[in-house]
This record gives C-alpha cells, structure tokens and sequence, in this order.
C-alpha cells in the first residue's frame, strides 16, 4: 500500500466515523427526548394523583359535614315531633278528663 492509499482510508474511516458519531448523536437526543417525555407524563400522573387525593379527601370532609347536618336535622324533627305528640297527648288527656267531670 502506498501513502495515498493510507491516506484514502484514513479519509474514508474518518467519514464512517462522523457518520456514527452523527448517529449516535440522534439517537441520544431521540432518546433524551423520549426520556423527557415520559418524565413529564410521570410527573402529569402524580399531580393528578395528588390533586384527586386532595379532591377526595375535601369531599369527604365535606360529606361528613353534610351527615352532620341532616343528623342534627334529624334530631331536631324528632325531638319536635316527640314534643307535638306530649302536647296532643295532654289535650287529648284534658278533653277526655275534662268531658268526663
């Protein structure tokens, strides 16, 4: 072989190796990008996580309140009902009582 010849593929073997390192160089940054968007996804994921987490736990809180309420209400009829009833039962004991004497 001679010194043009050497010199030819030393060309050549130079060319093939820009080549791969321009390959190489697409496929990091192909691969860096992907990576970055499975990153975000996995970071949109737990935010929407964290945010339903938090969504849940506030209508619970608030459904709690609401049970509490509506027993409360619940009560308060009862205790007026309980009451008409004594003070229907007192007249009607009056009535009766009364007609009687």
């Amino acid at each position: 072989m001679n010194f043009t010849s050497l010199l030819i593929e030393e060309k050549k073997a130079s060319l093939h190796i820009q080549e791969a390192r321009k390959k190489a160089q697409e496929l990091i940054e192909k691969a860096r990008a992907e990576a970055e968007k499975i990153l975000k996804s996995m970071t949109s994921e737990e935010k929407v996580r964290k945010l339903l987490e938090e969504y849940e736990e506030e209508v619970r809180r608030e459904a709690e309140k609401i049970l509490e309420e509506y027993k409360q209400r619940a009560e308060d009829l009862k205790s007026k009902a309980v009451k008409r009833i004594e003070e229907a039962a007192e007249l009607i004991r009056r009535e009766v009582l009364g007609c009687e004497l």
